[in-house]
């Protein structure tokens, strides 16, 4: 578990008689109030640690000054599983809370994190979000290793959890963000806590990632328990305002085949049709029209106007593959969707193209740095192909678009 705070008290020395906090942690600036109080000062990225959270968001006014900081104790996420040159995820979610815009932690440049969930908490905070976590699995480590250990929350530990942020009145979000669990019960509670935290707000946005299998070969696979599939369609998905599923997991929820471009935007239809107001399928195994060396995503944003009118926003994006497998794209897609479309809430087109450059300008940075540490003639493993996550934070804050979206 990691002990999040304010940047400012980062470089605090550990209070006397403290217990001392593990080199391998990532601990990351996260401030829930005005005020940072000293603390513990900030290790280098976490190495082995591992949890995935669900993330809540309270965004701030720009500028805005806060009142009493307190301290959370949020797990740290793991990589969801790898797939050669796929928007992919491994065992990772979160739920996040912001107020207000938050520098980037001084944390230590040292090995990439080994969850993936702290890929999305880092790419949050460095966007101006405050994080608070509540992990849906912890592990000692992403699945993309040989091996890994850990738990797996169920929902009366996440009732505990969410009770009290209740009991200390902290629990007004902006947005909701969640991904990887292995557990119905706890998926479940999601959609109450969620529930209950638009009734709070109605303005909240739910973003759900629905982590459930991918495709191996042209075949589609679950990677998680067969019973999370009716939770997913017919509780989680409905309450859910942008989703992120890949082509498989799109198919899942449907019932629906995709094998061609007009079935992908039917099935993105049937999934608005289902809550959503915005959807993007990941990756897919489309032909893609610039060639076989690009892979597409597709995304459409259906939006009610006024007098009941609907207007439909849809692009594709077409990136180029890269050949390696990373561990972690989809948590970090659907944290930068996230947060692009909150800076663009009316333009699909252009928050994809942020997700996507930004995307690119970190797996092209890891897979060279790969590539480096493997030497000639070898191929990269795992823990040299962790996103460069901390390296590449100016491409997060301010990506140069080089992958541009289509109107269709």
């Amino acid at each position: 578990m990691c002990l999040l705070q304010h940047p400012a008290a980062a470089a605090a020395a550990p209070p006397a008689g403290s217990a001392p906090l593990p080199l391998t942690w990532f601990l990351l600036g996260l401030w829930h109030g005005e005020r940072a109080r000293p603390g513990r000062g900030s290790r280098g990225c976490c190495r082995w640690g591992s949890s995935a959270p669900r993330c809540l968001l309270r965004l701030r006014d720009e500028g805005g000054v806060a009142a009493a900081s307190r301290r959370i104790q949020p797990g740290l996420c793991p990589l969801r599983r790898g797939h050669r040159s796929v928007p992919c995820r491994g065992p990772g979610a979160a739920v996040s809370l912001c107020r207000h815009p938050l520098r980037p932690a001084a944390a230590g440049l040292g090995d990439p994190p080994r969850m993936n969930f702290s890929y999305s908490c880092v790419l949050l905070q460095v966007l101006g979000f405050e994080v608070d976590t509540v992990n849906s699995v912890q592990f000692s480590n992403h699945t993309g290793y040989a091996h890994w250990k850990g738990q797996v929350l169920n929902s009366d530990e996440l009732h505990e959890l969410y009770e009290g942020l209740k009991l200390n009145m902290v629990n007004r979000y902006d947005y909701v963000l969640t991904g990887y669990t292995r557990d119905t019960s706890f998926l479940a509670m999601v959609v109450d806590i969620v529930q209950e935290l638009k009734q709070q707000n109605s303005n909240l946005v739910y973003v759900c990632d629905p982590v459930m299998g991918d495709k191996w070969n042209g075949e589609g696979s679950m990677y998680v328990p067969k019973d999370l599939l009716p939770v997913y369609r017919d509780k989680v998905v409905p309450v859910a305002d942008i989703i992120t599923p890949n082509q498989f997991e799109a198919e899942l929820l449907t019932g629906r085949k995709i094998y061609t471009e007009k079935d992908a935007l039917e099935v993105m239809d049937m999934l608005h049709a289902m809550g959503p107001e915005t959807v993007v399928i990941t990756s897919s195994d489309l032909q893609a029209p610039l060639g076989n060396d690009y892979l597409i995503a597709l995304g459409s944003h259906r939006k009610t106007k006024a007098d009941g009118t609907r207007i439909t926003q849809r692009i594709r994006v077409e990136s180029p593959k890269v050949d390696a497998v990373f561990v972690g794209t989809g948590d970090l897609f659907a944290a930068m969707l996230l947060a692009w479309t909150h800076k663009h809430p009316n333009n699909l087109k252009v928050a994809c193209e942020k997700t996507v450059s930004a995307m690119q300008h970190v797996l092209q940075r890891t897979i060279k740095s790969a590539k480096v540490q493997a030497g000639e003639g070898n191929k990269p493993n795992s823990a040299q192909l962790e996103l460069r996550m901390v390296q590449s934070k100016k491409d997060i804050e301010n990506p140069e678009i080089i992958v541009k979206a289509t109107v269709l």
